[in-house]
């Protein structure tokens, strides 16, 4: 009898332990920021597109339209991959520059989402999740650059010489 009550006040103790209401979302500056959450490509009306070539990955991140990307497979890249616009914001300029709301979820499928040759350039943009993915070969440039954007979440990439 001892064993039972011992077991439990012990399942009873842990049960109070475990934090209610527990966020497994997202944390840190892509949950608590000024501007609101990095969501990427999620939404109501957002369609998933899954992509397995390079052809299909550059018209895919392409546009301003949000878009959840799952890439299966390697991508030998000859040209950085550019979210979003390709135009790129003139400091010289006495216009107003804004980021472009682009909205992206690029999301390596599987371990076996893999890019080599050149990197990713997010720049002017706002709202881009990039992760999963292992970045390799990268010739003459840096794997990951971001310029000039806000609300962009970096997450589980691994990045080789």
């Amino acid at each position: 009898m001892k064993l039972s009550i011992i077991s439990i006040l012990s399942l009873a103790f842990v049960a109070a332990a475990s934090p209610s209401g527990a966020d497994s979302g997202l944390v840190g500056f892509a949950k608590d920021n000024p501007i609101g959450p990095t969501t990427g490509g999620a939404g109501k009306k957002s369609p998933t597109v899954t992509v397995s070539s390079v052809p299909e990955l550059v018209s895919a991140v392409a546009g301003t339209e949000p878009k959840i990307i799952i890439a299966k497979g390697k991508f030998n890249l000859t040209a950085r991959l550019r979210p979003g616009s390709n135009k790129v914001c003139d400091k010289n300029s006495k216009r107003n520059h804004t980021h472009l709301t682009i909205s992206k979820s690029i999301i390596g499928a599987g371990k076996g989402a893999e890019i080599t040759g050149a990197g990713i350039t997010i720049a002017n943009a706002t709202n881009v999740i990039f992760r999963n993915f292992a970045i390799r070969k990268i010739v003459g440039n840096d794997a990951i650059t971001i310029q000039n954007s806000t609300r962009v979440w970096i997450d589980h990439n691994g990045i080789t010489v």
